[in-house]
C-alpha cells in the first residue's frame, strides 16, 4: 500500500474562511491527467462500528478530501488508542486491499480548556483510499 500524508494549516484556513459560513476545511489537489483513479473519499466523520459515508471521485479535475473534527481525551495514550480504534474500524470496513491511502491532518491540534484545565483535544482528520 502506498501512503501519502498531507497537512492543512487550520489557522490560515480559518483566517480566509467566509464569515457566517460553517467551518469545513478540506485538502484539494489537482488530479493527475495521465490516468484516472477511482478514489473513495470519506464524506462524514467516522464512527467505529458504523458504515462509512463515501463518495467516489474519478472524473473531477480536482480531488477534495474533507476534514472532520474529532474530540479526543486529553490523555495522549487514550487519544492515540481512539485513533487506532478508528483506523481499525475503517480498515475492516474496506471490501478489498487498499492500493493507496491519502491521510490528511489538520494542524495545529487544538487543546480545549475549561477553567485552565485541559479537558480534551480537537483533532481534524480526513482520508481517501484507492482499492
Amino acid at each position: 500500500m502506498e501512503l501519502k500524508v498531507s497537512r492543512v494549516d487550520l489557522n490560515r484556513t480559518k483566517q480566509t474562511w467566509p464569515k457566517g459560513e460553517p467551518f469545513a476545511p478540506a485538502f484539494i489537489y489537482k488530479r493527475p491527467t495521465e490516468y484516472v483513479e477511482r478514489w473513495q473519499i470519506v464524506t462524514a466523520p467516522v464512527v467505529p462500528g458504523v458504515p462509512q459515508s463515501l463518495s467516489e471521485s474519478y472524473q473531477d479535475p480536482y480531488i477534495r478530501i474533507p476534514l472532520f473534527a474529532y474530540s479526543l481525551k486529553p490523555d495522549a495514550d487514550l487519544a492515540f488508542a481512539y485513533m487506532v480504534q478508528l483506523g481499525l474500524s475503517c480498515a475492516t470496513a474496506i471490501p478489498a486491499e487498499v492500493k493507496k491511502l491519502h491521510v490528511v491532518t489538520g494542524f495545529p491540534v487544538e487543546l480545549l480548556y475549561d477553567d485552565d484545565i485541559n479537558v480534551g483535544i480537537r483533532y481534524w482528520f480526513g482520508f481517501a483510499y484507492l482499492i
